[in-house]
């Protein structure tokens, strides 16, 4: 019944959690709703709500981590040494449920164990180091610290025991020879992790060498493979930011500082509130919300994460996600943030591209004077490992806005393109020019026939060419990479690319540092980032074409 929840365990009970009040309510609320579909009913005798610590096995767990409960504790400190088999089981049993709590636990237990083996021989003797480990383990126990959550966004250090010679052939600076593409694949997955290696002889890393020396026998089994459920991001509320804001701590005081005025040196304000000492005179404050400028506001910290895992949904990359960001919100470090979380996404580091070819020297193309003036089009494909509807794509951009538009197709007729642009203009309206390449389907006399019906110039770029239609060529860099996101994470194809379209039409581009859906419709259009109305900015369009050719002479030093 909750098999495809998040945030829940169902072990011998249902505990329902989350990383805020809001997210713990919503959480509970469909849990709720999934027992009363199935017409089953709770015992509110044995029920309770909003704990921030909890008793569950043995342990207890807090957001400050995980420790043993100190009732089962106090047994232990409390039992008497084992005077037999069935005892020295027990405890050997109760010990090894809280090993995660004792530093080199398999080697100080060693002398218990040896008594254990060896009684089936010899009959059970409690020697000296038995009871020497005996007494260390509950020493142990009673001292042992709490296990801290682990946190992402934190460097991870993994240990493993290796007699350098694959580690050689892997990390290789000269290639890998006769290795062969099994050690190409394992040096490729290795490519989306920032790592350090640190050299420990084997008789430090026993941890490492005690898992390489117990291997588990093979199993001929047949294991069942779990349904694969993938997490949704869902969209935040305005009430749900507004109940985060007030309950904020660094918002709270930042809030009263807005309200009694601030002083005129930094070391007189709240150590908490001195990132925001500088952008001062652009904060203010209305209710439980703070807003820098006239519609950027300031996310609580319960909500920063969240709200960066929604402008990073589709994968973006850190500069648009960035510039998503920077369009609605602000908080103290908040590029320094997106930064870290986007560098450690494994979808986003499988699809990067470090190393670039140099580019030809740039030559600008100068910005039509209008949106819809000029369009691009192209066809991309095709896709080897695509379902059949989806082998091809035809993909237009707009070169005013940077608007696109995508289809996908099992074929690419002079019929199926006519047909996406016939759906495209009936609801953008007809453009002056259309740029294409030297394609069939765009040679064919069908297709000029459809351009002269409707006043559009056809404009074809140079043979063995592409960079003369460098708007749609761009963007077909920009939708391959989402192919490949949508591959990595094995989700539709369509479903992906029609969720990255709606960010990627969101977003400020780079180029012209507007959304493509303002310069085109003249609004913002609305995501899950977007709790708050903004208010329309029109916008002129000879400020957009000085934008963009600024943009194009920045570029140019870079080639």
């Amino acid at each position: 019944v909750l098999a495809v929840l998040l945030g829940l365990c169902t072990k011998l009970n249902v505990i329902v959690a989350g990383s805020s009040l809001q997210e713990h309510d919503r959480r509970l609320h469909a849990v709720l709703q999934r027992l009363t579909d199935a017409g089953l009913t709770l015992n509110m005798q044995k029920c309770t709500f909003r704990e921030s610590s909890l008793r569950f096995l043995g342990h207890i767990i807090s957001k400050d981590g995980i420790l043993p409960d100190p009732d089962h504790s106090s047994a232990v400190r409390d039992a008497p040494p084992p005077h037999d088999l069935p005892s020295l089981r027990s405890f050997l049993g109760l010990i090894s449920w809280y090993s995660k709590f004792l530093p080199n636990f398999a080697t100080v237990v060693e002398p218990m164990r040896a008594v254990l083996r060896e009684t089936a021989d010899s009959g059970f003797i409690w020697t000296q180091g038995a009871d020497q480990s005996f007494k260390e383990l509950k020493e142990l126990l009673l001292k042992s610290p709490v296990l801290a959550l682990f946190d992402p966004s934190l460097p991870t250090i993994v240990i493993l025991r290796t007699d350098h010679q694959a580690l050689t052939t892997l990390l290789a600076t000269k290639g890998i020879g006769r290795a062969g593409m099994r050690v190409a694949r394992w040096s490729a997955r290795l490519l989306c992790f920032t790592y350090d290696l640190e050299y420990r002889p084997g008789s430090q890393n026993q941890a490492a060498d005690c898992l390489s020396r117990l291997p588990l026998p093979m199993d001929s089994t047949p294991v069942d493979e779990p349904d694969m459920v993938a997490s949704i991001v869902s969209a935040l509320s305005v009430a749900e930011f507004t109940s985060a804001s007030s309950q904020c701590h660094e918002l709270t005081l930042l809030r009263g500082q807005i309200e009694k005025g601030w002083p005129k040196c930094k070391k007189d304000v709240d150590p908490v509130l001195i990132p925001y000492f500088n952008i001062r005179n652009e904060l203010s404050a209305s209710r439980d919300l703070v807003m820098r400028g006239e519609h950027r506001y300031i996310v609580p910290v319960t909500l920063r994460a969240t709200v960066i895992h929604l402008a990073h949904e589709t994968h973006q990359g850190v500069v648009r996600t960035k510039q998503r960001l920077r369009d609605l919100y602000w908080w103290p470090q908040m590029d320094k943030m997106v930064q870290s979380v986007i560098s450690s996404c494994t979808t986003c580091q499988m699809n990067d591209k470090s190393a670039q070819t140099a580019p030809a020297p740039l030559q600008p193309i100068e910005l039509p004077n209008r949106p819809w003036e000029k369009v691009a089009l192209d066809i991309v494909g095709p896709f080897e490992t695509a379902v059949s509807s989806c082998r091809f794509a035809i993909t237009l951009v707009d070169y005013y806005s940077k608007w696109p538009e995508v289809a996908f197709s099992h074929t690419v007729t002079t019929d199926v393109v006519i047909a996406f642009l016939r759906s495209i203009f009936s609801r953008e309206g007809n453009p002056d020019y259309i740029v294409t390449d030297n394609g069939l389907q765009f040679l064919s006399s069908s297709f000029a026939d459809f351009l002269r019906e409707r006043g559009i110039s056809h404009l074809r770029t140079s043979v063995y060419h592409p960079q003369c239609n460098g708007a749609v060529e761009r963007w077909n860099r920009v939708f391959k990479e989402t192919i490949l996101t949508a591959e990595h994470m094995q989700k539709d194809w369509k479903t992906t690319v029609t969720d990255f379209l709606q960010n990627y039409r969101a977003t400020p581009h780079n180029t012209t540092g507007v959304s493509p859906s303002e310069l085109l419709h003249n609004r913002r259009m609305k995501t899950k980032v977007d709790i708050f109305p903004s208010p329309e900015k029109s916008r002129k369009c000879t400020t957009i074409k000085e934008t963009v050719k600024q943009k194009q002479e920045k570029s140019k030093q870079y080639t």
